[in-house]
């Protein structure tokens, strides 16, 4: 590690200077073409922290600025133990945006092979099922690194005393004029040529998690070998011999015996078409289970479930475009009208639809009510109306001894008109549904019985009996 103190003129911060009022500067870690590395004090917790910030000499370009905020962003939403956790991002009072990181004891794995030399089979397969556990979650989440490569990979020490792997710099390209080992390319490529696949070396946006799988087989055969690839080459010859796929076979320079198979997962890794490489870092640890420790089942099953349980909580929290709806749905919306609920479910863009169209369904029960009230209101003035009608007197059935004992017309005076024909008897008793009105009581209409010995018989009745008002007209029952 340098001092700061050592490095005053080069755009490095010196020891002793304070972040946030909280994060005292003790040395430098490290610099890259990208940024410088401090390890710090958080003076409010006694605890070490790395401070990583924007180099002072790219504070000026807008898009390095973006790419390094996007760094802080993207790994603090990475819940992954394999994944170096982010505290806190800020801007210092020159300007410059930094990224407050756990500080780490150990080396990252360029750092180790160098030192080391190749790697055993075991340990530098349980290094990328490491990895591969970092990119289950990343992936799960649409975030791909895209800078893969020994130098993001830290080495320390796990609470159980074995090498523990943590992924650094997600979302971020170091920049820089060199091609050497863990050293990033110029702006406008993003990653290291030495672990780019073929596709992200012609076109940086149009990748996906199969580059990411690329990168993870040339981190293998580094391992395995204890050299990159492509170390002593220039940019343009890494680029041309990817792209033609010139590449060394690992047997021809493996520094030791290589279990039957292990060869063909590195070569199905370092495919040319992405569609011709491992789809997910799921099915490359499943190919690299026989050639792991004993405990490489249970991370095969652990990165499963991540990618599983990450990739079903994205979708509940709606951050993934849901499925397009079945055919045989009616009016099914345009995309940009289409967003998605926190259950995952598509639903129309709650913007308020013109009073000339169908009611949002959420106000069917506002509906429904207002309906009903003012069926009620119309049914009640109606049976106000019913009831308030002048009443009239039911007309009275004629029956054929009534009509008998009706008193002759009085005489008509000379030049009055004839008189209506009144309905007969038979009429009336045939046609019951066309009752004569009278306008007055029948009391009147009917006279009282004739003085004689005996009352006129009823007829009988259909229960056989009949039963005698007090004006003496018989009702048939």
């Amino acid at each position: 590690m340098v001092s700061a103190e050592d490095s005053l003129g080069a755009g490095r911060l010196p020891a002793g200077e304070r972040i946030a009022g909280k994060y005292e500067i003790l040395e430098v870690l490290g610099e890259g073409g990208m940024g410088i590395v401090y390890v710090a004090l958080h003076t409010e917790l006694n605890e070490h922290v790395a401070i990583k910030m924007l180099h002072p000499k790219r504070a000026g370009d807008q898009e390095v600025v973006a790419r390094f905020v996007r760094e802080g962003r993207t790994s603090v939403k990475i819940r992954s133990e394999h994944v170096a956790r982010v505290l806190d991002v800020g801007t210092h009072r020159n300007g410059i945006p930094y990224i407050v990181m756990e500080y780490l004891e150990g080396e990252d794995l360029g750092q180790r092979i160098d030192r080391k030399g190749a790697l055993t089979v075991p340990q530098a397969v349980d290094f990328v099922l490491q990895t591969c556990e970092a990119l289950a979650v990343a992936h799960a989440m649409g975030v791909v690194h895209r800078d893969l490569k020994p130098s993001n990979l830290f080495v320390s020490e796990g609470p159980d005393g074995l090498p523990f792997v943590k992924v650094l710099d997600f979302g971020i390209s170091k920049a820089a004029d060199a091609v050497e080992h863990g050293v990033t390319t110029t702006s406008d490529v993003l990653g290291s040529p030495g672990y780019m696949s073929p596709e992200q070396m012609r076109a940086t946006r149009d990748v996906d998690a199969r580059a990411d799988i690329w990168s993870l087989g040339m981190i293998l055969w580094e391992m395995l070998v204890g050299s990159p690839m492509f170390g002593g080459a220039t940019f343009p010859e890494v680029c041309s011999n990817v792209l033609n796929g010139k590449f060394v076979p690992l047997a021809a320079e493996a520094k030791q015996p290589l279990p039957e198979g292990l060869a063909t997962v590195v070569d199905r890794c370092l495919a040319l078409e992405p569609a011709d490489r491992y789809a997910t870092v799921k099915e490359l640890a499943e190919a690299l289970t026989p050639f792991a420790g004993p405990d490489a089942a249970a991370r095969v099953a652990r990165i499963a479930r991540l990618s599983r349980s990450t990739s079903d909580a994205r979708r509940a929290s709606g951050s993934v475009r849901p499925p397009a709806l079945a055919p045989t749905l009616p009016a099914t919306p345009s995309p940009a009208e289409v967003t998605t609920s926190r259950e995952g479910l598509p639903r129309r863009d709650p913007t308020p639809a013109p009073w000339n169209s169908m009611p949002h369904p959420g106000n069917k029960p506002v509906l429904t009510f207002a309906l009903s009230l003012g069926a009620a209101v119309v049914l009640s003035i109606f049976a106000v109306a019913f009831w308030m009608r002048p009443s009239q007197p039911a007309p009275v059935p004629m029956t054929p001894q009534a009509a008998s004992a009706q008193p002759p017309p009085p005489p008509r005076a000379s030049g009055a008109p004839p008189p209506q024909d009144l309905p007969s008897a038979s009429a009336t008793a045939t046609a019951p549904s066309k009752p004569v009105p009278t306008p007055a009581p029948h009391a009147s209409v009917l006279p009282a019985p004739a003085a004689s010995s005996a009352p006129p018989t009823p007829p009988p009745s259909a229960s056989g009996s009949g039963h005698r008002p007090a004006n003496g007209a018989p009702i048939l029952r």
